[in-house]
């Protein structure tokens, strides 16, 4: 099995971002077609196993869509654009706490990105790359993990020591009857300055622009009416 993420955050220091996750393997993604010469532009066919989102985060809008899909434009709901973020700040440390056990770390010098000093880190396989330990019943299958190929380099911010890029490789193994699942896993995540962000072309959010109404018609003799048809109703 392979799982492949690829996460890359744009900031252009005005609290504007936009996103991009793919989740898929970059020969699928060659074999979509596209309707322009643009990479994220919208395809005529998407292979299936091309997954993955895209956002732009401008002005109290939010635009998304799927990967390769149209955008969608909004308000965003409370807390939204945080969790987009976390997307590309979470998911390299997500897959190394899954593979800790063979996990060495070594510093390996001082470095900038987006004008934080960080630290490198210089990611190895260790040698204690037998079994994790994690006691959540759910989890119980990751005590019998095995890592056997593990490399890469992270840059943490020096103060935070939050993930602002990096890459990971490593490939591991867990036991199946009859045999053994091995997953080759490849994370890489971005963090870069974009001077200027442009809305992209994108379509209003579809919304019901009478769900009560349509409500009542819906379940009526089923159930009470709401909204005003309520304060109508005899009492």
């Amino acid at each position: 099995d392979r799982m492949e993420q690829h996460a890359t955050l744009d900031l252009d220091g005005k609290g504007g971002f936009h996103l991009v996750h793919d989740l898929d393997h970059p020969d699928k993604v060659g074999q979509t077609v596209a309707k322009n010469d643009g990479d994220s532009a919208p395809r005529d066919k998407v292979a299936v196993a091309a997954q993955g989102m895209e956002a732009y985060a401008l002005a109290g809008t939010v635009y998304v869509r799927p990967r390769y899909g149209k955008f969608v434009s909004r308000r965003p709901e409370p807390g939204e654009l945080d969790r987009l973020r976390e997307t590309a700040e979470t998911i390299l440390g997500d897959d190394l706490e899954l593979l800790s056990p063979g996990l060495a770390v070594r510093d390996v010098g001082a470095g900038s990105v987006l004008g934080h000093a960080t630290r490198k880190l210089e990611l190895s396989l260790g040698e204690g790359a037998t079994a994790g330990s994690d006691d959540e019943p759910r989890h119980a299958w990751r005590k019998t993990l095995k890592v056997s190929k593990l490399s890469g380099q992270v840059e943490v911010d020096a103060a935070t020591g939050g993930p602002l890029a990096g890459k990971l490789d490593a490939e591991y193994s867990v036991p199946r009857e009859g045999g053994q699942l091995v997953t080759h896993v490849v994370v890489t995540v971005a963090s870069r300055s974009a001077a200027v962000l442009h809305a992209p072309d994108a379509i209003p959010s579809p919304h019901r622009p009478r769900p009560m109404i349509e409500r009542n018609q819906l379940l009526q003799g089923l159930a009470p009416p709401a909204g005003t048809a309520a304060a109508r109703q005899p009492q």
